[in-house]
């Protein structure tokens, strides 16, 4: 990937005996050298557009708080939003790079301070209404549960979930925007903020791709009862592939 850069390719793609060994391997090294992470954090701020991009995920994967300085200097520059698509998605090829730089930032990196307002940005209609996330990994971390405390932070952005699933939903620049609104749903109805009623609005659009009506099927487990009132219902359409939802979802 960063062949033609020496200094990316050793810090961003080899190990410490200079052998290439791929991104996903350094991200999943047990030991970081300081000089390896001293290097990483000046092409976070000083690289090309997707030197910095990636320099940015590299620390955000090592679960390092200075990741999410980087982070917040990479969105100040807007370079995101210039040139080819960083990081296109396996199915539907939209650039989902804001939102693998949002789920990097929501995991427990243990700096609420810092975390907070990049959660908020990254759910602000500048980002969330223009911008791909098409995975659910983003939204799916804001999920409160009290088996993990640091979740327990994330009720307090609720009104900013809400308004970027309406952002999507009003939005004429993305490609799914119905979709995107749906990936908000899991976290606004575990935290009390979608019923029933919201759910159905999804469940009853027509069939489409990537499908909306999946997500409300999978959200309806975080209602009160389980989402029993609605799985009975739905468990009798005749869409197979809808009862073959509620049957993966009902008991999870």
């Amino acid at each position: 990937m960063f062949e033609s850069f020496p200094e990316a390719y050793k810090l961003l793609e080899c190990d410490d005996d200079g052998n290439y060994v791929g991104i996903d391997q350094v991200w999943d090294m047990e030991q970081i050298s300081p000089q390896r992470l001293r290097g990483v954090i000046h092409l976070a701020y000083n690289g090309s557009r997707e030197i910095r991009f990636y320099s940015t995920l590299t620390l955000l994967e090592w679960y390092e708080p200075v990741g999410l300085e980087a982070c917040q200097s990479l969105l100040d520059s807007q370079l995101l939003d210039e040139g080819p698509a960083l990081f296109p998605h396996r199915l539907w090829g939209e650039d989902c790079a804001y939102e693998e730089l949002a789920f990097r930032v929501v995991r427990p990196i243990d700096d609420w301070e810092i975390q907070k307002p990049l959660i908020r940005r990254f759910l602000s209609p500048e980002i969330y209404g223009k911008h791909a996330f098409l995975e659910g990994s983003f939204t799916r971390m804001l999920i409160p549960r009290k088996e993990r405390p640091h979740t327990l932070h994330f009720q307090t952005l609720a009104d900013d979930i809400l308004s970027a699933m309406q952002a999507a939903l009003d939005s004429k620049e993305l490609e799914y925007p119905v979709f995107q609104a749906s990936l908000c749903l899991r976290p606004l109805v575990a935290m009390g903020k979608v019923d029933h009623e919201g759910l159905e609005w999804f469940f009853n659009l027509p069939p489409q791709q990537p499908d909306p009506r999946f997500e409300a099927v999978s959200a309806a487990r975080f209602l009160p009862d389980g989402g029993k009132a609605l799985y009975d219902r739905w468990e009798k359409s005749s869409d197979p592939e809808v009862q073959q939802w509620v049957r993966m979802f009902r008991n999870h």
